[in-house]
């Protein structure tokens, strides 16, 4: 199956269509007034565009000003390259911003602080529709906690005994384990220590700490 070349901003120039503006200056002119303050909150700004890996769909983010709440919302939408109706992809209740693509196209990811979530990562499947579900929620069975100090301890260890650089939030599941959160005792355990975009400053700080 081939697909026709589509740059993004092509894409961003066919939805450009879907901004609803029920007060722009050519409005205001027109009615032989001047564009105000109040006019720019009727205005729905579309923005943080990602085109899926077919480059058929772009989804995006509508912004609407709040003016009674002094509050700006934003909401993820979807819109075919080719022309035809946007579909608002998430809750109009809740703050949804920052939309990805997996690599297949087949899942739409976006950040939602909603109430009673343990996180702030949701999904939506293309192929399926139906409501967002929160990604920690069905990908993890829960969470351990560790403390500032335990983190500074475990980058410590990764960097003595390992000879591995971890930033802090790479070394937590070091901690977790190294602090007793876990229990690892007749377990094969695999813990992931990544990330070494560590400041220096902090990083001497954890060491000097251990």
């Amino acid at each position: 199956m081939t697909h026709p070349p589509r740059s993004f901003h092509s894409a961003i120039l066919r939805v450009g269509t879907l901004l609803v503006i029920a007060g722009s200056p050519l409005v205001a002119q027109s009615s032989g007034r001047a564009f105000t303050p109040e006019d720019w909150y009727k205005i729905q700004r579309v923005g943080a565009g990602v085109l899926s890996p077919d480059g058929n769909t772009l989804a995006f983010t509508v912004t609407t000003v709040l003016e009674d709440k002094d509050l700006r919302h934003t909401e993820v939408w979807i819109q075919p390259v080719a022309g035809g109706a946007a579909r608002r992809m998430t809750a109009p209740a809740f703050e949804s911003t920052a939309p990805r693509w997996s690599d297949d196209g087949k899942t739409l990811y976006f950040t939602s602080q909603r109430p009673g979530s343990r996180g702030t990562s949701w999904a939506v499947r293309m192929d399926e529709g139906g409501e967002a579900f929160a990604v920690a929620r069905q990908r993890l069975k829960g969470g351990l906690a560790v403390t500032d100090a335990e983190v500074k301890r475990a980058m410590a260890l990764a960097f003595r005994h390992l000879k591995v650089v971890t930033e802090p939030g790479g070394a937590v599941g070091i901690a977790a384990v190294m602090c007793g959160r876990m229990p690892i005792k007749g377990r094969t355990v695999v813990v992931v220590a990544s990330g070494g975009n560590v400041d220096a400053a902090l990083f001497r700080e954890a060491l000097a700490a251990a």
